[in-house]
């Protein structure tokens, strides 16, 4: 990487943590919703930034259907294809569902989009796009 204050470049320093190391693993051999399951119990201080960016990411993209899109698929296919981001609706079934989803949301006090509370009583998978995008491709470890 660049350095700016000596206008060299430096060895990049790789990042790493007991709770990223341990979500790779099982990322790394396709258990998906158990390296989610890590993230959500862990006490580590990097655990409740993630948890909190993903819960702002859920609140913000479900807030634009029907502004900006007008159904949910819509809106996980502009996450997926267009950003090749992971759609909102595959993380709210990697976190356990909709009600601990919008646990998440209202524990940092964010909106909790009108699309998530009714569906509480929901108990099939949430996301809806399995056969046309395959969310799985878009976790990287």
């Amino acid at each position: 990487v660049f350095d700016i204050k000596t206008g060299t470049y430096v060895p990049y320093v790789k990042y790493g943590s007991v709770l990223s190391d341990s979500m790779q693993k099982y990322i790394r051999s396709g258990n998906y919703k158990q390296a989610f399951n890590i993230l959500m119990k862990s006490n580590h201080p990097d655990a409740d930034i993630i948890r909190y960016f993903i819960a702002r990411y859920i609140s913000y993209a479900f807030s634009l259907i029907g502004s900006v899109v007008e159904t949910r698929s819509m809106m996980d296919r502009a996450m997926g294809f267009g950003f090749n981001w992971l759609p909102p609706s595959a993380l709210v079934d990697l976190l356990g569902g909709v009600n601990k989803t919008i646990s998440l949301i209202k524990q940092y006090e964010l909106p909790v989009p009108k699309v998530l509370s009714i569906q509480k009583k929901r108990t099939s998978d949430f996301y809806e796009l399995q056969r046309e995008l395959d969310y799985r491709s878009l976790i990287k470890a």
